[in-house]
């Protein structure tokens, strides 16, 4: 071909004079195979824009996150009391005549005040206090939380450490009053058994406690088991009058004569009436008096 020079360059031709050829534009231009779609300025723009968007929320992104932790570390810390509270009533709702034992409030250090030894010392009187599982700052503390607890008396504790000794501060309250009932104050040398004498001290506080009440079954509960009473007789009388029913039907369907059928007749579906009246009220009575009884 005259008048062309053919040069490859990356799949590509180069032609002068105005020639054109397979692959080529204008002239003078080398035209090359596409390897990927082509972007505009525009379109790099628009990317340039998506990227700095991106970047700006990431601080708004970041203070979401951290006031959606903050928002459950708050919910966490105000659930703590009231889960604490229905813990106390739970455990407490099978031994009415248990203590509510509050952790000792500790003064000076911990290491001479010896804190633990008082709930040790509780727990080596098994089954006659309920560990709060914190400190009260004062009797009247102590008396509020074991009446949410449905208890009737609380101990609270102070523990003084001192080089010398351990002096330990135990005052029995009463949950209604919110008053003091008794205390016990003692002192334990420095490297003796702390536990020992915080349980005699216990033990003293135990008996300062009024004598156990035996009151009669409340009226709530009379009612209950009445209404319960009343139900079975009933369920009894309707049953009892559904045998006289079918008596009758049987009579009924032997009569060889009109004036006995009619009867007959008559007399079973009296029975039968009554019978349905005795048997939904004495199933009603019965329902109505265990739900009142164990639910309300």
């Amino acid at each position: 071909m005259v008048g062309v020079r053919s040069e490859v360059r990356a799949g590509a031709y180069t032609l002068e004079n105005g020639a054109s050829g397979p692959g080529v534009g204008s002239a003078g231009r080398t035209v090359g195979p596409r390897r990927g779609p082509r972007r505009s300025t525009r379109d790099a723009g628009y990317g340039t824009y998506q990227a700095s968007r991106r970047l700006q929320r990431l601080p708004a992104l970041s203070e979401n996150r951290l006031t959606a932790a903050r928002s459950a570390s708050e919910a966490e810390t105000t659930m703590v009391p009231g889960v604490l509270t229905l813990a106390l009533v739970l455990a407490a709702s099978g031994a009415p005549d248990r203590l509510l034992l509050c952790r000792p409030r500790l003064v000076g250090p911990p290491a001479l005040a010896r804190g633990e030894a008082v709930t040790s010392a509780g727990r080596a009187l098994a089954g006659k206090f309920l560990d709060y599982g914190v400190p009260c700052e004062d009797p009247g503390e102590g008396a509020r939380a074991a009446r949410r607890a449905g208890l009737a008396h609380a101990i609270t504790a102070t523990a003084e450490g001192r080089p010398d000794a351990s002096r330990y501060l135990l005052v029995l309250s009463d949950a209604s009053s919110e008053g003091e009932r008794a205390r016990r104050t003692l002192e334990v040398a420095a490297g003796a058994d702390a536990v020992r004498p915080v349980r005699d001290a216990l033990a003293e506080l135990l008996k300062a406690l009024p004598p156990p009440e035996h009151p009669g079954p409340s009226a709530k509960r009379v009612a209950a088991w009445t209404a319960v009473g009343v139900g079975v007789a009933a369920l009894a009388a309707g049953t009892v009058l559904t045998l006289q029913a079918r008596d009758a039907a049987d009579r009924a369907n032997g009569a060889a004569d009109p004036g006995a059928f009619t009867s007959a007749r008559e007399e079973w579906k009296g029975k039968r009436r009554w019978a349905g009246v005795a048997l939904g009220a004495g199933g009603a009575a019965v329902a109505g008096g265990l739900a009142w009884r164990f639910v309300f």
